[in-house]
């Protein structure tokens, strides 16, 4: 082979190369069934309704968003910059359910498309013009009472639960996402931050798989996420670690473990709730926490020693960055949804 066949040889592997979506380069380490439905997921409507707290945490970072859960990742993507999106859950119900909502938004270039494509929605938007006018108004609120008067019927076609299970998805994210809530709307509510979800599914830079913060699974992240460069600046863990402490308090270990190997940025925060309160436990509430990473990390390893997030949400450093809430309740930094 001459010089010249050598070279090309090169180029053409260097194209296939870099013609590699962001999602070719992972594979799940817990798989899921294709055949699954999304009710095997626990918790694919959302319950922690004060999002827009970590608006602060996530208004001016780029580089990469890892994030469990389904609509809080939408909702944290649309909020920054980001390069790229990895939505991440041990839940296999919610990694396809996450599958879905990606698939839907690379085929939605409007807002408009994403509802009618979510549930199939055109022939009811079309049987009924009230909808269109409640859309362009941004009457969200509205929109879901209507659709659950109007539509639950078209749910008894095919699989219920797995219609029933998208539907009420749609119809929280709509309530959340309503023109009443303003900037602490849902991204349905701004077309500027849909876009840059829609960007990001049509480019390959979402994707959904199956991991476990506290297990080796989350290394299979680490490793792509270092082999292409790519650094961490945001982590939301929702509420894991009350689970971990609750149910597997040695994995806490492996959860702190397992952060100190991700690339984060130096300015990286990790944003978590809890419902762990500091004093009397009461029903309903929770703490929206950002935590510069580098920090977290370090108090992780007094959380081990405590046992007890009460205790941890008592240091300096949490309490400077438990983030104000729209309404008081017990605690300083509590709401209720």
């Amino acid at each position: 082979m001459n010089q010249l066949s050598i070279a090309l040889l090169i180029l053409i592997v260097s194209a296939n190369s870099n013609a590699q979506s962001f999602a070719d380069h992972f594979t799940d380490a817990h798989p899921v069934d294709h055949k699954l439905l999304f009710t095997d997921g626990a918790f694919v409507v959302p319950n922690e309704d004060h999002f827009y707290l970590f608006d602060s945490s996530l208004s001016n970072k780029t580089d990469v968003l890892i994030s469990v859960g389904t609509f809080r990742t939408l909702e944290n993507a649309s909020r920054g910059n980001f390069s790229h999106v990895v939505m991440m859950d041990i839940d296999p119900g919610i990694v396809q359910f996450n599958r879905y909502q990606i698939d839907v938004l690379r085929r939605s270039p409007t807002r408009r498309d994403f509802l009618l494509n979510f549930m199939g929605l055109e022939k009811v938007f079309n049987d009924f013009p009230e909808l269109e006018a409640l859309f362009h108004t941004a009457e969200f609120k509205q929109m879901a009472d209507f659709l659950n008067t109007h539509y639950f019927e078209n749910l008894l076609v095919g699989n219920f639960q797995d219609k029933k299970t998208r539907f009420l998805y749609l119809l929280k994210i709509l309530k959340l996402s309503d023109v009443s809530r303003g900037t602490k709307g849902g991204f349905l509510l701004s077309e500027e931050r849909y876009q840059r979800l829609y960007r990001l599914a049509v480019e390959d830079k979402i994707i959904s798989v199956r991991a476990n913060l506290a297990d080796a699974s989350l290394g299979n992240i680490t490793h792509v996420l270092r082999e292409q460069q790519l650094r961490v600046s945001v982590l939301d863990v929702s509420n894991s670690p009350d689970y971990f402490l609750h149910n597997e308090g040695h994995a806490i270990d492996g959860y702190r473990l397992n952060l100190q190997q991700l690339p984060f940025t130096p300015d990286a925060d990790v944003l978590f709730t809890t419902g762990m309160m500091i004093g009397p436990i009461k029903m309903g509430l929770w703490h929206y926490v950002s935590f510069p990473a580098r920090d977290y990390i370090h108090e992780l390893g007094a959380l081990l020693r405590w046992g007890s997030y009460s205790m941890f949400l008592h240091t300096p450093v949490a309490r400077a960055r438990a983030l104000q809430p729209a309404l008081k309740c017990s605690a300083v930094f509590s709401v209720r949804n």
